[in-house]
C-alpha cells in the first residue's frame, strides 16, 4: 500500500498485470476468463529473465528469493515444462526407431557401406616417400 499511498499506482497496476510475454500466463489467464474460473498465480515474465541474464554476464551474481527468502529457480517457470507431457510416441506418429544395425554411412568418396564392412581400400602411405620430400 506504500506504492499506492505515494502516487505509484500505475506501478503497483504493472506489478500486478499478466505480461504478454508470459505465454504460458497468459493462456491461463485466457482460459480462465473462458472458463468463468479465478485467474491463476502469473509465470515469470520472459523480459524479467533477460534481465537477469543481462545482470549476470556483467558479473553481478542475481539470485531470485520468494517471499520466505528462498531461493528461485527460474528454470522452473519456463515455457517448456509442459513439454514432456505433450511429445508423441512412436507408434502415435506412425515411425519407427532404425535398429544401428541398419545404418549405413558414408564414405570420404561418397559411396555408401554397411557399418560392419570392414574390407575397405585404405590408403597406405608410404615412409619413404614423405622422407625423400623432406630432405629435397
Amino acid at each position: 500500500w506504500a506504492l499506492e499511498a505515494y502516487g505509484a499506482a500505475y506501478t503497483l497496476q504493472e506489478l500486478l498485470t499478466v505480461k504478454s510475454d508470459d505465454v504460458k500466463g497468459r493462456v491461463r489467464t485466457y482460459e480462465a476468463i473462458v472458463k468463468g474460473r479465478n485467474i491463476p498465480t502469473p509465470g515469470v515474465p520472459a523480459a524479467f529473465k533477460v534481465l537477469v541474464k543481462e545482470l549476470q554476464s556483467l558479473g553481478l551474481d542475481v539470485v531470485v528469493r520468494d517471499k520466505d527468502d528462498q531461493p528461485i529457480n527460474l528454470r522452473d517457470y519456463t515455457e517448456d515444462d509442459d513439454r514432456e507431457d505433450d511429445r508423441m510416441s512412436e507408434s502415435e506418429l506412425g515411425v519407427n526407431v532404425l535398429d544401428t544395425d541398419d545404418v549405413m554411412y558414408d564414405d570420404e568418396e561418397g559411396v555408401v557401406s554397411d557399418a560392419d564392412d570392414d574390407d575397405e581400400d585404405e590408403s597406405v602411405f608410404d615412409d619413404d616417400e614423405f622422407l625423400a620430400d623432406e630432405e629435397e
